[in-house]
């Protein structure tokens, strides 16, 4: 199934994981292919609000959390 358009990962952009710590904690960066459908990234803290942005970003990305089923939540 294809995904559409702003669900899809560019290929060759970074791409910031951020937690809410007070204030937005960089977590690490990931440079998608043009097929990659997740990111990994290491040492994320449990119940924590997250933010994933482009470096490019125009600040219209959205905070989520991660329950402990993996389900997304959007904010």
């Amino acid at each position: 199934k294809e995904l559409p358009g702003y669900l899809k990962f560019r290929g060759g952009v970074q791409y910031g994981l951020y937690y809410y710590d007070n204030h937005w904690v960089k977590l690490g960066r990931s440079v998608p292919t043009e097929t990659t459908m997740r990111l990994r990234f290491k040492n994320v803290p449990k119940n924590a609000v997250l933010l994933l942005k482009p470096i490019d970003s125009k600040g219209k990305e959205r905070p989520f959390t991660i329950d402990e089923n993996g389900e997304r939540s959007w904010w």
